[in-house]
């Protein structure tokens, strides 16, 4: 008997993300809710715009909630979401929006209420997880119970399990950018090797991208306002992006980076580059090549916590090349000021790159 499925047609964003069957299908958990939201948003092209933004709100709390969480907890989580969207408002005095509008605000709204609340947020230590962070300008190195290695750049954290299964890939969450060797085969304590097949796929999850490796070395860089980037040094990895119509997906090669930006587009982007600039940071050096300003500026904000300011045009058009000690953000500003011909003034948190007296 075919599955009793609502009329989506009359779904609104905010239906779209309270619906189990696609939020399966954005998360990729249930082949047969993928199967059928591909053939049924191709088939309703009026619904897809309310789709896109329901997917990203599902996205969202994806990202905002533990991994790890239990269901029980998911699940009064959800229940809180429902009641809210459909508690009645009041009418506003001045102006009544659309209530299509109306109800999306309140849709979103909601989610920034219940990430506020702590409901769907990375939770404290204990839950079921180990969180490692790298505070401002700081390298962090942490070896998993696999015997694959990570370093954290600085303002990064990564998530793991708390303890691994070795009938389930290995996973971990990157917020930030870090720098990974992977083990070939898992190696959990108390385990023999040949046990612990089911661990044989490593995935990093980095915002809206999932990359599963095997016994690779490679960087990823998944900042909030910035491009998802993959660079691979060593071995292979499987890049993937889920997105309304299926799942986009490249397979790397050495020497080759792959992009994404969240807010710019759907499309991976795969190029050639020399990786080792990429991981240069691993090594307490930064490897620039026609670099140009922007990038520099982003460059301190995310991984010192520095705001770069720069008030002359000529200075914000120049590109930078060369090779700069990175050990500390003084160290690099020195070597950057040397380098751009200017000198560096600090006040706080915020630098100023100004002309040479």
């Amino acid at each position: 008997m075919a599955p009793d499925y609502p009329d989506y047609t009359t779904f609104q964003t905010e239906d779209f993300v309270l619906d189990d069957s696609f939020r399966a299908f954005v998360t990729g958990s249930d082949a047969t809710a993928v199967y059928f939201w591909q053939r049924w948003l191709a088939a309703h092209p009026a619904q897809q715009p309310a789709a896109e933004q329901a997917r990203h709100l599902v996205l969202l709390l994806g990202r905002a909630q533990s991994p790890l969480a239990s269901a029980q907890r998911k699940e009064q989580d959800l229940r809180r979401l429902r009641q809210a969207i459909r508690q009645p408002r009041p009418a506003p005095k001045l102006r009544v929006p659309r209530p299509r509008a109306w109800r999306l605000v309140g849709s979103l709204l909601l989610v920034l209420l219940v990430a506020g609340a702590g409901c769907w947020l990375w939770p404290a230590a204990g839950l079921g997880q180990k969180q490692y962070a790298a505070g401002a300008g700081e390298h962090r190195t942490v070896r998993l119970p696999d015997g694959s290695v990570v370093v954290l750049n600085g303002n990064s954290r990564l998530t793991t399990a708390a303890s691994w299964d070795a009938q389930k890939p290995r996973e971990v969450w990157l917020e930030g950018e870090a720098f990974f060797r992977v083990s070939h085969l898992a190696r959990v304590a108390n385990l023999p090797v040949a046990q612990a097949t089911g661990q044989a796929k490593f995935i990093v999850h980095a915002g809206e991208l999932n990359v599963s490796v095997l016994g690779t070395a490679f960087n990823v860089i998944n900042r909030p306002k910035g491009l998802t980037k993959v660079t691979l040094n060593s071995g292979k990895v499987l890049v993937e992006h889920a997105t309304l119509f299926g799942h986009d997906e490249l397979l790397m090669a050495p020497g080759e980076l792959v992009e994404y930006a969240p807010r710019g587009g759907h499309d991976l982007a795969k190029r050639a580059v020399a990786p080792a600039r990429f991981s240069a940071w691993v090594n307490n050096s930064l490897e620039f090549d026609h670099t140009p300003m922007s990038e520099i500026i982003r460059l301190f904000h995310d991984t010192y916590g520095l705001e770069l300011v720069v008030d002359d045009p000529a200075l914000l058009r120049q590109t930078v090349t060369g090779s700069v000690p990175s050990k500390s953000a003084s160290v690099l500003l020195n070597a950057l000021a040397k380098l751009l011909g200017v000198r560096a003034e600090q006040h706080g948190s915020t630098v100023y790159l100004l002309p040479l007296k």
